[in-house]
């Protein structure tokens, strides 16, 4: 009987092997194909998340760049607003000092002759009409014809002198958005004072011109004290437009 066994054992021993053989190979290849599967998944979920990364990054780049340019124009206008400010307030207190020294060149045009006086008033840009009526009062009567030129000198300065201040303060105005606020009340009280100084010797010069009453000697000589003031102030308005420029 055991011999039976032994034999229905080893007559069917190959098939049992072949068919575990056979499972084996499908639930190894299920496995496979799982595991396959899987990885394929998971390299398509972190083809994903990496794309997600790229496009976050390329994002913050351009973000990064769009801030750089915006800085970037941001700063150059502030710079050609603080340049065209420091020229117009040049150009203001150079005038005030002018207006401020007109009394102190009342000989001036004595040594005019006639061509200097036509030559002058084409610089001021008189008219042909009001240049013929100023050159026949110089050859009629000189001491007449300096006083007029005088007076003409008087009023193109105060008229230039008002201008200046005037575009100082445009372009104040249109510095003002880059100014900080301790700067900007600064150069705002600075034109304002300007203006004052300016204004009160035109008003000097008009009553002078029109009445010729005896100037204000006091305030003559007050002038370039004044004027050393304004000078160093705006040395010192100067200096810190420079300074903000540089951070």
């Amino acid at each position: 009987m055991w011999s039976d066994w032994a034999d229905l054992v080893l007559k069917y021993l190959p098939v049992v092997i072949v068919i575990v053989g056979i499972y084996k190979f499908h639930k190894q290849n299920k496995v496979n194909q799982t595991l396959l599967a899987e990885k394929l998944k998971a390299a398509s979920e972190l083809k994903r998340q990496e794309q997600q990364i790229n496009e976050i990054l390329e994002q913050q780049k351009f973000d990064h760049q769009k801030q750089l340019t915006e800085y970037g124009l941001y700063a150059a206008k502030k710079h050609e607003r603080y340049i065209e400010l420091y020229e117009k307030l040049s150009e203001a207190v150079n005038s005030a000092g002018v207006v401020s020294l007109l009394f102190r060149s009342m000989t001036a045009f004595t040594d005019y002759n006639e061509e200097d006086v036509n030559r002058f008033l084409s610089l001021l840009g008189i008219t042909q009409g009001k240049k013929e009526d100023v050159l026949n009062t110089w050859r009629l009567d000189k001491n007449e014809g300096i006083r007029e030129l005088r007076k003409l000198n008087h009023l193109y300065e105060n008229i230039r002198a008002a201008k200046n201040v005037a575009e100082a303060r445009h372009a104040y105005v249109g510095a003002k958005l880059y100014l900080s606020e301790e700067l900007s009340e600064n150069i705002d009280q600075y034109i304002e004072e300007l203006d004052a100084f300016t204004g009160e010797i035109e008003q000097e010069v008009r009553l002078f011109e029109e009445t010729h009453c005896p100037m204000n000697h006091t305030r003559m000589k007050e002038r370039p004290v004044k004027m050393k003031e304004f000078l160093d102030w705006f040395n010192e308005i100067t200096g810190k437009l420079r300074d903000d420029l540089r951070q």
